[in-house]
């Protein structure tokens, strides 16, 4: 990596940081995991998901079903099962059948209102994962209740379109290639699926980038600042994610211990780890972001890059020559006498307003963050919720 940044003068890009910088912006996002609760963040999004992803599917084959038969969203979505664990899908496959061979004839106020119950669930849970970026960013949520549902909405269209990508490249690609360039020798058959592969990695990259210049109260920088926990997010992901579904499949027996419920208890652990995976991803950005900063200010504490091209930039010393003499200390006056001054009591520190670009400020900087009854309020319909969901399925296995 380059070392072309100078003290107090902005650098370009994140390929401007030198490898030294990148080892102290990992430190810090590690201890910044654990300062933020990250896992604990990850726990409640992957909550807020899953409550909404029921209404989503009925809002979703409902609008499927007006330009094609709702079956064929069961059959695209049953490629999941390659990275979802087996019992996870399941649960949604289950929903997935019902609704797909419910009575077609309901349609009309019953679709419609289905639709909103979809879009107001996914965006709930969009705005949940908008409130845990911020949190990662060390910003305060003061969105107004409309913007936030607007860009929650934003997010769910640019996951939506990366779906539908990800769905022509690893579902309807194979089958393209197979229909009109039949006669390929294998090894032309292995670059097509590797190009297809690098495609699909791409859009994921895209897609976590988006998410991450989209999501936090922030005034958004340049879109290459997204790339550093875009790239690291995906890995995370696949590597966590990946490793969880292949441990189920393979050694996991959660029937043991969850019995009807162990298709929920994967479900909600998959997506634990994915929000785990994103939100690391935006702990690493807000590191790098506050490293951009530093180099601004001349901030060698924060930026070990910074230090290296100051020493660099120091001439060096002929070899023979004595040494630079020391001037003498200039003499010092007496301190004068102390007077007596009377002081009004100091008052109780005010409190810091909520940050506004996280650049100017340290790691661990206070945050004005919300807290109160509404939290309280809010566990407690959660855990209820939580019930419902459970007697749900229980009632439903036992039919």
């Amino acid at each position: 990596m380059s070392s072309n940044a100078t003290a107090g003068k902005p650098i370009q890009g994140p390929t401007d940081l030198t490898r030294a910088d990148f080892k102290a912006v990992l430190r810090r996002t590690v201890k910044e995991v654990k300062q933020d609760d990250v896992p604990g963040l990850a726990a409640g999004v992957a909550f807020k998901i899953f409550l909404a992803l029921f209404p989503s599917l009925i809002a979703a084959v409902a609008v499927f079903g007006l330009v094609t038969d709702p079956v064929e969203l069961r059959e695209a979505l049953s490629k999941l099962a390659a990275v979802v664990p087996r019992s996870a899908f399941d649960v949604i496959d289950e929903q997935l059948r019902t609704l797909t061979t419910a009575d077609e004839n309901k349609a009309g106020l019953t679709a419609a209102l289905g639709v909103a119950a979809g879009v107001f669930a996914a965006t709930s849970a969009a705005v949940s994962l908008m409130k845990a970026l911020s949190r990662a960013y060390d910003v305060a949520e003061t969105r107004t209740f409309l913007k936030q549902r607007l860009l929650g909405l934003v997010l769910i269209l640019g996951l939506l379109a990366a779906l539908v990508m990800l769905v022509v490249l690893l579902v309807a690609g194979p089958q393209l290639q197979e229909a009109l360039l039949p006669d390929f020798v294998a090894p032309v058959d292995v670059l097509l699926a590797l190009a297809r592969a690098l495609l699909a990695l791409l859009v994921l990259i895209a897609l976590f980038a988006f998410v991450y210049w989209a999501g936090p109260n922030r005034d958004r920088p340049a879109w290459e600042w997204m790339s550093p926990g875009a790239l690291l997010g995906v890995i995370g992901w696949l590597a966590v994610a990946g490793g969880f579904t292949l441990y189920v499949q393979t050694a996991g027996n959660y029937n043991a211990t969850y019995g009807t419920f162990a298709g929920v208890a994967v479900l909600l652990l998959w997506l634990q780890l994915s929000m785990l995976a994103m939100l690391f991803g935006a702990e690493f950005n807000a590191e790098v972001e506050r490293t951009r900063g530093a180099y601004a200010r001349g901030d060698e504490r924060l930026a070990p890059g910074l230090a290296e091209q100051t020493a660099a930039d120091k001439p060096a010393a002929k070899p023979g020559a004595p040494p630079a003499a020391t001037p003498p200390a200039p003499p010092t006056a007496a301190p004068p006498v102390p007077v007596p001054i009377a002081t009004a009591p100091s008052a109780a520190p005010a409190t810091p307003p909520p940050i506004a670009d996280i650049d100017a400020f340290p790691p661990g900087s206070p945050v004005v963050i919300a807290h109160g009854p509404r939290r309280r309020t809010g566990a407690v319909v959660a855990g209820l919720m939580t019930v419902a969901v459970f007697l749900g399925f229980a009632r439903r296995r036992r039919r």
